[in-house]
């Protein structure tokens, strides 16, 4: 059974990174996407990177948030991060 990717849309705190990585590795998880576009995104990215998670490049994913034309969730930009 294929894991669904989990998304980081929340405040991200560079100290829990390491953890982060481990629990997604423990899961099975091998992909995973950052919706999150607070300031100092960039050091976050960098620490991922030094816990062994590579920047993919960027991909659409669906958010919370319902489109009231449509009635289906928005559709919203991300980063693609995947676990090495």
């Amino acid at each position: 059974m294929e894991k669904a990717i989990r998304n980081i849309s929340g405040s991200i705190w560079e100290k829990d990174i390491p953890a982060i990585v481990a629990e997604f590795k423990a899961e099975g998880i091998s992909e995973f996407t950052i919706t999150n576009e607070a300031s100092g995104l960039i050091g976050k990215l960098a620490a991922f990177e030094a816990n062994g998670a590579k920047v993919q490049g960027l991909t659409q994913v669906e958010s919370s948030s319902v489109d009231i034309e449509t009635g289906k969730p928005e559709m919203i930009s991300a980063i693609l991060m995947r676990l090495i």
